[in-house]
């Protein structure tokens, strides 16, 4: 056996680190969808419910005799290899088949996922509930050791109760590595089985899936592809077999269920399979005869698998689905589809061939092979002609669609008349144009879903006496999606629909949506059952009842007769209402064939291309952007939105303090920042907004193209050096804001196997140098070195903008992203809210002494009593109102943001409290009493304060304004009113004060006199302020100011401030 640590028979398991459990029926296994979210979901139901579809991918690693070694039946030509390339086509098209509703029998893995674990039903990681019996004389069975050593229970049995569950089988395994599995589950079949129910309990909850083992048995089953964490549980880590059914039949088989791949086990050589040596290759790239070998069980008939599948790779497959299909099954039930690329000439100088073709056997079709080769290729040709622009290469414009020849594969000699079958030569994998295409992961989904709309078509003309589907295709998936949070536990989640045809089979687009699905997650990989949204016409839904402090992931599918579409990319949210502090923007929408990962073949050999979507372009980086906020300063509020939904306004950038706009490998051809893009963040930034920006073509697309060069110099505060900085490796620049961080890296895509954090290769990222104004933050270790990241300061605290030229998300290790973004925020002084609500009418003291980073939120149109000194660093936020402050340290370092009815009340005395900043709307107000403020230097203009002041004075009456800066003891007769200067330190005072106290030291004399004298502004009509003797903010200093002044009577009579 290998020694891969992730090929794992439970059989051959180390011991778990948790104690088995056999528990009671009831209750059942606790599901671990998060508060709010929905428990159990189910497979989508469809066109192709009821159908089942049995799929093959040609060749793969096999013995060559020729070669003494292991080999693919193709070579690596223009960077793809058709073994491979072949599987690839197989799991996009056994997506879109699972999404319809099928029955799904791959004849090659799905996915990429090199960890295993197969659970028979005699292993101690099965717990039994209910009644089972044991089978001792099956005549078929799964056996993990592939008879080894004999099983003493072959299956066990239990029966159908059509009224309630009685008996349930959990096979709940230790799961090697957290990633994405494929689980597959075998069974007998029987005359005496049911529409059997199967759950998949993953890190989202339960998916139940049934199969029809009177239709369909003896191989692996596909039930999808779901999130696993490492370890045993039971209750987020296995498959339940259920007896609960209403579709008739007498007993449920609990037999073996498989989870991920795996290393290929079978060995092979000069005697032929069964023999030799194994190919030390994941089992998804050797071919079918291989994972077939694993597959067909034992048997008290025979012996070896040959018997079944034969010895030979081409008829193998087919073989096989004859074998699983129920003699009894009505022709129209089932379909066998074959994927394989085509050559002419084998060298892309002289190969002219393109485009697509399906195969029919020259002298032994099965019943209306014809068709079903026909309509394939035509679905595929007809639209991808359709798409011609949307690709790097338009569409082959062949119209002839089918070819004839002796393909064993597809002979009614396997068939036996049971269903059709053909195989789609999909493209010509020797031209370069179709080639190019065949890497292109866009192109290979579009080619999966013709197939499967090709698929559907077949059985609409051929049902045989089965009921022929409805002629409804899968919707487009919404776009334009965008989730925010304006109460404690509620999340509003928008989209739009795709685009749609007519016609279903004969439309491009997919039928429209009739309705949609909701899918919830808390970790971003695992998903919920969903929240049904009816209407077709529907674009948004709140949902209640989620934790508040615990971020929650979505993505939204459209719904329709035919199925349901793939899924949005993903959004983010936390759902507590508030103020909005931070926006995720995701403008990664880059999935072309650059970023494919790059697959040695053989070993020292060159690449070669896999089409691996996930690997790509996952869609749901937001999710480990909110991650870090989370980790580096939990209770921040997220909101998230596809960059789309900003440009179309659905999210407005001006509702939030910061916007993260990630850009993973965004280039020219996408567009980093369009046009409008470029225009909403500039009015951002210089409205005090901050912006976290990163990407590693982001200076690439803006300066070096000059795609924006204005925006990215003037606006982000950032130039482009060079285009790749030949590393992976970042150390903090001293001086900047992640000065002591330790270095990190980031991805360079080297592995993907279905685990969890791997991710696509950032392989050029920027070199950039800071403009006027901007600083290095981090640079480059190794390669070229330079600056990797470039931080500008705002003004009065606000507008900070950090551009990186590397993709934050992909960041390797999560404590780096944590505290890269924990920098990141204390630089954009981004903290979390600590609400405090008081009702209209009513008064409250805090009675708690703050501390630590936290912004404290004053809700409600009552009045709060801040009596104490308080620490805490983050600000606070007067939403309406009034904050009374009663000692001049309560609001503790930071800054104040006073919204739109809010009002900050200084009972303290003659005491001036101290502001790291203010932000004083207008429609707010701040009675400064007979204290005063003193604004720390950049946290706000001498000319944003005075424009306050100029309001709070109400034409002389201080205490009369309900908005600006003002005095309620600087009423009419006072003798004072409310001064301002800007200090030697940059800060700016603002005081309770007597007219002529120029420079607000508490007394009217000399040196004040001499002050405006100095100034040599009088009766000048020259711009003046307050320290120039300007006491009544006319903007000159005049015969009024001096009026004003010694109308007080005060001059030089001491201090007055008493």
């Amino acid at each position: 056996m290998p020694s891969s640590p992730f090929h794992r028979h439970a059989a051959r398991r180390r011991t778990s680190p948790r104690p088995l459990v056999h528990e009671p029926l009831e209750p059942r296994l606790a599901l671990s969808a998060a508060q709010g979210l929905v428990a159990v979901g189910s497979q989508p139901q469809g066109a192709l419910t009821g159908k089942i579809v049995y799929t093959s991918a040609g060749h793969g690693w096999q013995w060559s005799d020729a070669l003494n070694r292991y080999a693919t039946d193709r070579g690596n030509l223009l960077s793809l290899v058709e073994d491979f390339g072949n599987q690839d086509q197989l799991t996009f098209y056994v997506d879109y088949l699972f999404r319809a509703g099928a029955t799904v029998v791959p004849m090659r893995p799905v996915g990429r996922q090199l960890a295993e674990v197969v659970v028979d039903n005699d292993s101690a990681d099965v717990v039994w509930s209910g009644s089972w019996l044991t089978s001792t004389s099956g005549t078929r069975w799964y056996d993990e050791d592939y008879g080894a050593v004999a099983d003493t229970a072959r299956y066990r049995y239990a029966t159908v109760n059509a009224s309630a569950e009685t008996a349930t089988a959990t096979y709940a395994p230790t799961i090697p590595a957290a990633g994405v599995y494929p689980v597959y589950a075998w069974a007998s079949p029987g005359s005496n089985r049911t529409n059997q129910l199967y759950t998949v309990n993953h890190t989202g909850g339960g998916t139940q899936v049934r199969i029809d083992h009177r239709k369909i048995g003896n191989g692996w089953v596909y039930l999808g592809s779901y999130h696993f964490a490492a370890g045993r549980s039971p209750a987020d880590g296995s498959v339940t077999v259920s007896n609960a059914s209403t579709a008739g039949g007498s007993v449920v088989i609990a037999d073996a269920i498989r989870f991920g791949n795996g290393m290929g086990d079978v060995p092979s050589g000069p005697n032929g399979i069964g023999t030799g040596g194994v190919s030390g290759y994941p089992r998804e790239d050797e071919n079918s005869l291989h994972w077939l070998w694993r597959a067909v069980g034992q048997s008290t008939s025979f012996t070896s698998p040959s018997t079944i599948i034969g010895t030979d790779n081409v008829s193998a497959p087919a073989r096989m689905a004859e074998e699983m299909n129920a003699d009894t099954n009505a022709y129209g039930t089932s379909v066998y589809v074959g994927f394989h690329s085509n050559a002419t000439t084998g060298n892309p100088s002289t190969a002219t061939g393109r485009g697509a073709i399906g195969l029919v056997h020259s002298s032994n079709p099965t019943p209306n092979q014809s068709n079903l080769a026909t309509v394939l290729a035509k679905q595929i040709n007809v639209d991808m002609r359709a798409l011609d622009g949307r690709f790097e290469d338009d569409w082959s414009t062949r119209t002839t669609y089918a070819l004839s020849g002796a393909y064993g594969e597809i002979s009614n000699l396997r068939a036996a008349g049971e269903f059709d079958s053909t195989i789609i030569e999909v493209a010509f994998h020797d031209n370069t144009p179709d080639n190019a295409l065949l890497r292109d992961p866009l192109a290979r989904d579009q080619i999966a879903r013709s197939t499967y709309e090709g698929t559907l078509e077949h059985l609409i003309d051929f049902p045989g006496t089965t009921t022929a589907p409805p002629n409804v295709t899968l919707p487009s998936p919404p776009a334009q999606v965008s989730v925010t949070s304006s109460a404690d536990g509620r999340a509003t989640v928008s989209w739009i629909a795709g685009p749609s045809s007519t016609g279903g089979i004969d439309g491009v687009f997919g039928s429209p949506a009739t309705g949609f699905r909701i899918f919830g997650s808390t970790d971003g990989l695992g998903f919920d059952g969903g929240t049904v949204v009816a209407g077709g016409s529907t674009r948004s839904v709140t949902l209640a009842g989620l934790d508040p402090s615990l971020p929650y992931q979505f993505r939204v599918v459209a719904t329709n007769a035919g199925g349901e579409s793939l899924p949005s990319e993903l959004v983010s949210v936390l759902p507590a209402g508030g103020p909005r502090q931070v926006l995720v923007v995701n403008g990664f929408d880059r999935l072309d064939r650059s970023q494919n990962f790059k697959l040695t073949y053989l070993t020292g050999g060159t690449a070669t291309e896999r089409v691996w979507a996930r690997y790509n372009n996952s869609r749901d980086q937001t999710a480990l952007v909110h991650a870090a906020i989370q980790a580096a300063r939990p209770g921040v509020r997220v909101d998230s939105a596809s960059n789309e939904a900003v440009i179309q306004g659905a999210v407005s950038l001006a509702s939030y303090d910061a916007v993260v706009w990630i850009l993973g490998t965004e280039s020219t051809a996408g567009r980093t920042f369009d046009a409008s893009e470029q225009t909403l963040v500039e009015r951002f930034v210089a409205s005090g907004g901050h912006v976290l920006v990163s990407g590693s073509e982001v200076g690439w697309d803006l300066d070096s193209q000059n795609n924006g060069r204005t925006f990215f110099r003037s606006t982000l505060g950032a130039t482009y050096a060079s285009d790749d900085a030949g590393t992976y490796q970042v150390t903090a620049a001293a001086g900047g804001i992640f000065a002591g961080l330790s270095g990190f890296g980031f991805s360079n895509g080297s592995s993907f196997t279905g685990l969890d954090g791997q991710t696509f290769n950032v392989a050029s990222p920027d070199v950039l140098t800071a403009s006027s104004g901007s600083a290095v933050s981090l640079a480059y270790s190794g390669g070229t070195g330079g600056a990797a990241a470039i931080q500008r300061t705002g003004t009065a605290g606000r507008g900070n903008v950090v551009v990186a030229g590397f993709p934050f998300e992909a960041i390797t290790q999560p404590a780096s992203r944590t505290a890269v973004m924990e920098r990141t925020l204390g630089f954009f002084s981004v903290v979390p809210d600590v609400p405090i609500t008081v009702a209209t009418g009513a008064t409250s003291t805090d009675a708690v002494t703050r501390s630590g980073e936290m912004r404290l939120v004053k809700r409600g149109g009552g009045r709060l009593i801040i009596d104490r000194a308080n620490t805490f660093t983050g600000g606070t936020l007067i939403e309406e109102g009034e904050v009374v402050v009663r000692d001049p340290r309560a609001l503790g370092p930071g800054g104040i943001d006073i919204r739109s009815g809010g009002r900050l009340t200084i009972d303290a005395g003659f005491s001036r409290i101290e502001l790291g900043s203010l932000m004083l709307a207008s429609g707010g107000r701040i009675d400064v009493g007979r204290g005063g403020l003193v604004i720390a230097a950049g946290g706000a203009t001498a000319a944003e304060v005075r424009q306050r002041l100029i309001v709070g004075r109400v034409q002389g009456d201080w205490a009369a304004s309900t908005t600006g800066i003002a005095s309620t003891a600087a009423g009419p007769g006072s003798g004072r009113a409310v001064g301002m200067i800007t200090q030697d330190d940059g800060s700016i005072l603002v005081s309770y004060a007597a007219p002529g106290d120029l420079n607000l030291d508490g007394m009217v004399d000399i040196i004040d006199l001499a002050d405006m004298l100095g100034s040599g502004l009088f009766d000048t009509g020259l711009a003046a302020d307050w320290r120039d003797g300007d006491a009544n903010y006319d903007g000159v200093v005049d015969m009024l100011d001096i009026s004003e002044s010694f109308a007080t009577g005060l001059f030089n009579r001491g201090p007055y401030l008493r």
